[in-house]
């Protein structure tokens, strides 16, 4: 798996090894990253599951200001570390290891606000609602922030979930990759 774009183009990063980890398919990536193209520069984001961190490292090598990973496995977070090592992009990253609603709570208060935010929970886990749920009734979310949230195909998730409206869905084999957009009041 290697970084697509930016200062650390071409770098190849870990994966952890053993367990349930499913990375993002590089494919899947590229295209996500095509889709928010503009909206990576400078912005504040969270990356959720993250597994290896490859989407929050992707969104720092491409100018993201800031990237939160956070994952509960502890062999994840080994791995993220070594990640932003090799690719030099630790100075603007924070990783917890912890549940994610549990750092989502956390951040929340903080006051920590972001723009895009990446989820890749486990396929059967059941956590696509839930954590839409979570992050829409919390002050996470900036205006007009961005939820990518990747599930089974197999896994419905609703059209809008309290500020969070989805933009849209997309279909890479058995992954849907949902675009959320979180509507601020008076905005449609």
């Amino acid at each position: 798996m290697r970084v697509i774009a930016g200062s650390a183009k071409g770098r190849v990063l870990a994966v952890p090894k053993g367990g349930p980890i499913r990375p993002t398919a590089q494919y899947v990536k590229e295209a996500i990253f095509s889709i928010l193209a503009a909206k990576v520069d400078k912005a504040v984001v969270l990356d959720l599951f993250a597994g290896s961190g490859s989407l929050g490292i992707e969104a720092l090598s491409r100018g993201a200001a800031e990237c939160v990973l956070v994952d509960n496995d502890q062999r994840c977070v080994r791995t993220i570390k070594r990640n932003l090592e090799f690719t030099q992009l630790s100075d603007r990253a924070r990783v917890y290891r912890m549940n994610v609603y549990k750092a989502v709570d956390a951040l929340n208060a903080e006051g920590r606000q972001f723009d895009i935010v990446f989820a890749d929970p486990p396929y059967e886990g059941g956590h696509e609602q839930l954590l839409l749920a979570r992050l829409s009734e919390l002050r996470i979310l900036r205006p007009s922030a961005t939820v990518v949230l990747e599930h089974s195909c197999r896994t419905e998730t609703p059209v809008r979930q309290g500020c969070l409206a989805r933009e849209s869905l997309r279909t890479y084999g058995d992954t849907h990759v949902s675009l959320y957009v979180c509507m601020v009041e008076g905005q449609e």
